[in-house]
């Protein structure tokens, strides 16, 4: 079903994005729709990987050795430079 782009502002955004692609209005307005809806795919992809990579280091910190959580790891791991060591 065809739609009529009736807001000014966002009709010469969509005007100016074909002409500066070299593509139809209605290629350009696709294409940029596209580009946004992966976009947001991808934010709540990283939101739901944050989210189990969190539940992971939950599991672990239960299951790990009381003094593990206490434990200054940098100090263990890094040198003064801030290398490994």
């Amino acid at each position: 079903m065809p739609r009529n782009i009736k807001n000014e502002r966002v009709s010469n955004l969509a005007m100016k994005l074909a002409e500066e692609t070299g593509a139809s209005i209605t290629d350009a307005v696709g294409t940029a729709v596209e580009a946004r809806l992966q976009e947001l795919h991808r934010e709540r992809e990283r939101v739901g990987l944050a989210e189990k990579l969190m539940e992971i280091g939950r599991h672990c910190a239960i299951h790990a050795p009381a003094d593990w959580l206490t434990r200054d790891f940098d100090q263990e791991l890094y040198g003064e430079k801030g290398l490994p060591q």
